[in-house]
């Protein structure tokens, strides 16, 4: 016989989770993207300002040191992994506020994230490199928006 006092054993999960705006999702998703590559970017300029200062390079040579970094500097590297990082969170929380269509607006926002740093950085880099940097960036924004798509199913889905 079983116990009339038992809670009943069947799942009940909540409502699904509303849509968020796409205007916002992408919004936000470049917010997060650029913002956090162009803060990145200014703090590792001043650590190196500052390591090229404390190694007593005239002010001069440091402001053309900065304006002149080699692609291949670990400077150069740390801002290309920071920057990827930036846009795989900017993918992530893009996803997370859409909640629908997510790898549609993920598409839309690498497409808008790879086309603001073609018109940014368009002295900076030769071609191919501009080539190199706009695939990471959009593979990173994607990747992003996985993380965030697979955060968004509901539990149980595969």
């Amino acid at each position: 016989m079983t116990n009339p006092f038992t809670p009943p054993s069947a799942r009940v999960s909540g409502a699904p989770p509303e849509k968020g705006s796409p205007y916002k999702a992408v919004l936000w998703g470049l917010l997060v993207d650029w913002g956090g590559t162009l803060t990145a970017g200014v703090m590792l300029s001043v650590l190196y300002g500052a390591m090229l200062a404390s190694s007593g390079m005239p002010p001069e040579e440091i402001e053309e040191a900065l304006r002149n970094i080699p692609v291949d500097s670990w400077v150069s590297v740390a801002g290309m992994a920071v920057g990827a990082l930036c846009s795989g969170l900017g993918g992530y929380v893009c996803a997370r506020v859409a909640k629908h269509n997510e790898f549609v607006l993920g598409a839309v926002l690498a497409l808008l994230s790879v086309s603001l740093g073609l018109l940014v950085g368009s002295e900076s880099y030769s071609l191919l490199e501009h080539l190199g940097l706009s695939v990471l960036s959009f593979l990173a924004v994607m990747f992003g928006v996985r993380l965030g798509a697979a955060r968004n199913a509901p539990e149980g889905a595969g």
